[in-house]
């Protein structure tokens, strides 16, 4: 019976309040109650502590499934969480719902205790990031409980705290006025030895959190035991600070590093009050026990500044040209930075088993950077001739080899793909004119149009993973160019009513450099009806001040396999679509691409699957504009042209 109780109140929600005996102090309003928690041993607390679970695919699911499993065994009064229990993120209230029930509830049911969940960002944030948009929020009190809260338990004071509070368009990440005076409040009122704190965002990290009020709050009580957050996806045990110990736990489920040392494990902890005393234990799930200092602070600050070293910190420095059918061979300065107070080793080669053909001499490289170092050395890459179509471009691992505090080494591996700069020359078609029309078997001027290499591709992992498809160009004439994309897109999307200036629909992107060297974009949103279906990209504004371009014509519709030569594509996925897209060259060129030639251009296909994120693919890679491809018209200017 009581966890049937425990799946009531988690999916239908009861009368906000609590039951007798056992007071939840709610900060916001809610239609759920907690299970009062039953205690094993009177006088002791045994609660489990699960992380977080977001990860946008179903692997995580059964290591949330074994980590329930294991809790269960472990027998605790109760079950906190420090949040990010679904992917969220989503504009569909159904899709919310789903997540709740089939990604989190039925496996929470198994606990075989009362839950005590904290809200995190990917619990509460609305897919559409627009100012006011509170559906989150709202589905999260409805189905989980309060934003904040607090019980007293025993001589044990439990807070929950809401660390995406007063987001706005800004998005600051703090606790607003309102919770800050509820948490005054709050610990005026308990006379508990012992108090701890959850919440999903490490504030304490953040310089724009405003933690200082919070925590000169808890130091003030002087019984503030531990605060206790998620986020990172790294298991990171802090020093103490005014007695408070503060600790980031990594996932349960959730993506992370396969790195052990580097925080990246999954795990649930437990924590033991008895009398004056308090204890965490952390277990891997399906592992051992672990000491709650098992990755201190300073090894993780370490680990950190190595990952957030830049390309031109770390990285390839120089340009490569798109290979063509000839031989490639390419010089290229390869820069290394040791960002540490000691010095560190470091090696360096092409990633494996990527089929593309590359070798580098030499192919394998290593040294030993002092503290605060930078290093740089030449290496050449070669690849043999091919009439197949460009490779993906060339992938190096730069692994940094870290020693911890307790003398264990681990890898930091810093993947970088080389950026290479594609000339292309386009040729007219032999049809001067044309139109766009939707209503054709097929996409008129396909088969004469040239397949551009689209190697760069950024995976959202709360996007759906869809292949690349293939997307060409040609030059009809009459100062026109027109765009071809035959994709896999199983969720159409336009998102018209968007207030940020990140685009949140499926979209065409044509970026390129005027004269002066300053970028300009046109979006085409193919799935859009009515005037606004081009636009003409406003640096630093939203999409809703964007102005419209009356000169772009777009089609789509869906694929139709018996009247094209992707048969077997179309066989594999049904959701396939074509656009065809045809606009004056100037429009993405800008009005002095005959005198300029070539031109650097980019062009970007987005997917958005109805959610906050887009995942975008690029002809060219996004890090660099020195790497856009360089068009220009008419016949070759040498063999060596990709066309």
């Amino acid at each position: 019976m009581r966890r049937t109780r425990l799946l009531v109140s988690l999916t239908l929600g009861l009368t906000a309040g609590g039951l007798p005996g056992f007071q939840v102090n709610p900060g916001t309003p809610t239609s759920v109650v907690f299970p009062e928690p039953a205690l094993a041993q009177p006088g002791r607390l045994h609660v489990d502590i699960l992380s977080d679970r977001t990860t946008g695919f179903d692997e995580g699911l059964p290591v949330l499934e074994a980590a329930v499993a294991e809790i269960r065994e472990d027998g605790p009064d109760f079950v906190m969480t420090v949040g990010d229990m679904i992917n969220g993120y989503t504009r569909s209230e159904d899709e919310w719902r789903r997540e709740f029930v089939e990604e989190w509830a039925q496996y929470i049911e198994q606990l075989g205790a009362p839950l005590f969940p904290s809200a995190g960002n990917h619990d509460t944030r609305p897919g559409s990031g627009n100012p006011g948009d509170d559906m989150g929020e709202r589905l999260y009190r409805e189905h989980f409980g309060p934003l904040y809260y607090s019980f007293d338990i025993e001589n044990a004071h439990f807070i929950s705290l809401y660390s995406d509070d007063g987001l706005g368009p800004e998005w600051e990440l703090h606790i607003g006025e309102a919770q800050l005076a509820w948490l005054r409040d709050d610990l005026e009122a308990t006379a508990a030895e012992h108090i701890f704190v959850f919440l999903h965002r490490p504030l304490w990290m953040s310089e724009r959190g405003r933690w200082d009020s919070v925590h000169a709050l808890l130091a003030a009580t002087g019984r503030c035991r531990a605060v206790i957050a998620g986020h990172n996806h790294a298991y990171e045990w802090f020093p103490e600070r005014d007695g408070i110990q503060y600790l980031v736990l990594g996932a349960t489920g959730g993506t992370h590093s396969a790195v052990e040392f580097a925080g990246g494990f999954d795990h649930w902890c437990r924590l033991t009050i008895e009398g004056s005393t308090w204890q965490i234990e952390t277990k891997i799930v399906g592992g051992a026990w672990v000491p709650p200092d098992h990755i201190l602070h300073a090894d993780a600050e370490a680990r950190r500044l190595v990952e957030r070293l830049s390309n031109d910190e770390a990285g390839v420095q120089t340009t490569l040209q798109a290979p063509s059918g000839l031989n490639a061979r390419e010089e290229v300065v390869i820069r290394l930075t040791n960002p540490l107070e000691t010095a560190v080793p470091v090696s360096l080669e092409l990633a494996s088993g990527r089929g593309d053909g590359w070798t580098m001499t030499p192919t394998y490289f290593r040294r030993v950077l002092d503290a605060h170092a930078t290093d740089e050395f030449t290496a050449v890459l070669t690849r043999p001739g091919s009439q197949d179509p460009p490779p993906a471009e060339p992938q190096m691992n730069i692994q940094y080899q870290l020693t911890d505090s307790r003398g264990r080494a681990y890898p930091v591996t810093l993947r970088r793909r080389l950026g290479w700069q594609t000339q292309v020359r386009i040729l007219a078609q032999t049809r001067a004119t044309r139109t766009v029309d939707a209503r054709r078997e097929g996409l008129e001027g396909w088969d004469g149009a040239m397949a551009i290499s689209t190697p760069t591709w950024g995976w959202a992992p709360w996007e759906t993973r869809e292949p690349a498809g293939d997307v060409r160009i040609s030059w009809g004439g009459e100062d026109r160019i027109h765009i071809f994309a035959r994709l896999i897109d199983a969720d159409p999307v336009d998102f018209a009513d968007n207030h940020s200036e990140q685009i949140r629909s499926d979209a065409l992107v044509l970026r390129s450099l005027d004269a002066s060297g300053e970028e300009q974009a046109v979006a085409i949103f193919p799935y859009r009806e009515g005037p606004r279906r081009a636009l003409r990209v406003l640096e630093d504004q939203p999409e809703t001040a964007w102005p419209v371009v009356e000169t772009v014509e777009v089609a789509q519709r869906r694929h139709n396999a018996t009247n094209d030569a992707s048969e077997e594509f179309a066989a594999r996925y049904r959701d396939v679509r074509l656009w065809e897209v045809s606009l004056p060259v100037a429009e993405w060129m800008g009005g002095d691409w005959q005198t300029r030639e070539p031109v650097a251009v980019n062009l970007e296909v987005l997917d958005n699957d109805g959610r906050y994120f887009t995942s975008t693919r690029s002809w060219a890679p996004w890090w660099g504009t020195e790497h856009w491809a360089l068009v220009g018209f008419g016949p070759p200017a040498r063999p060596a042209s990709a066309e």
